[in-house]
């Protein structure tokens, strides 16, 4: 005898269940993606307004600037008559916002990080924080400014991790006779007096001789260099010829700071340039305005 299920009407109230969580499942899926979508919108805005509403801290100490860096809680003093890096840094709270972006996602706590071209210790100081547990050597070959690098360094107790180093570095060891522009102490580099800084600009400049050496000469006395930076108004061929070595043993990331004008006003070319770079068998690329490349 066979036995059949005979239909009375009405829905098998399992399947119903079912239907019901499936649908209700659904709705708290499409809610939790709103909220999620609501939520990343709202961190933007705060990200916006954070950067839109940031207050220039700055202080009168003496016959120097103190002000506050967006950054690490930084601080720094700086030359209220510099009229290249001074303006910016002080209304922005930061200086180079693309460098600095790159600089903060690609430094670990034990990296050893070298800054040809310190100037204030802007990135100096950077680097000591991020890199606590490392070392960072900071070149500033003007003596007027290498003065305010080691209070900088100080004043961001930093001390343990910095080493300022008063002297340029270049293709080897020796002197280098460099100019110093009043009232844009980062521009301080090669360019003689005789050259326009940049196109239609030409300052007053004073002369003076600085001790000279190649990142090179550093190699037998570190067991790693993680990241160079670079930034020295024209001689930056100079820097490229006397750190071969470091970098093939090193393979450290190398940023490099340069303007074609200047590059030609100091007697190099960008073609001597690239060319030093590619005998280093490196991926050059460009840093974009977000720090990644």
């Amino acid at each position: 005898m066979r036995l059949r299920a005979k239909s009375n009407g009405r829905t098998d109230p399992v399947r119903a269940l079912t239907a019901q969580v499936s649908a209700l499942t659904a709705q708290m899926e499409e809610q939790w993606r709103a909220s999620s979508d609501e939520l990343a919108r709202l961190r933007d805005d705060i990200a916006s307004a954070r950067d839109s509403i940031w207050a220039s801290k700055v202080v009168s100490i003496g016959d120097r600037l103190l002000v506050g860096c967006r950054h690490l809680n930084l601080v720094y003093y700086i030359d209220p008559t510099d009229r290249l890096i001074g303006p910016r840094f002080i209304v922005d709270g930061e200086y180079e916002p693309a460098t600095t972006a790159f600089v903060l996602h690609n430094v670990g706590p034990d990296d050893t990080c070298i800054d040809v071209g310190a100037n204030f210790g802007y990135y100096s100081c950077m680097f000591a924080h991020l890199a606590w547990r490392g070392r960072v050597l900071a070149f500033e070959a003007d003596p007027l400014v290498h003065r305010t690098l080691v209070d900088n360094v100080a004043i961001n107790w930093s001390e343990g991790v910095v080493q300022p180093i008063n002297a340029a570095v270049g293709s080897e060891v020796g002197e280098l006779t460099l100019h110093r522009w009043i009232n844009r102490p980062g521009n301080t580099g090669i360019i003689p007096p005789d050259h326009e800084i940049a196109p239609g600009f030409r300052l007053e400049s004073e002369r003076f001789e600085v001790a000279m050496i190649p990142l090179d000469s550093l190699i037998e006395h570190h067991d790693r260099v993680d990241l160079v930076k670079v930034d020295v108004e024209g001689a930056e061929s100079l820097v490229v010829k006397g750190m071969t070595k470091l970098v093939n043993r090193f393979r450290p990331i190398v940023i490099i700071e340069w303007s074609p004008y200047q590059i030609r006003a100091s007697g190099s070319s960008v073609d001597e340039l690239a060319s030093l770079l590619e005998e280093w068998g490196v991926s050059l690329h460009t840093i974009n305005n977000d720090g990644t490349l």
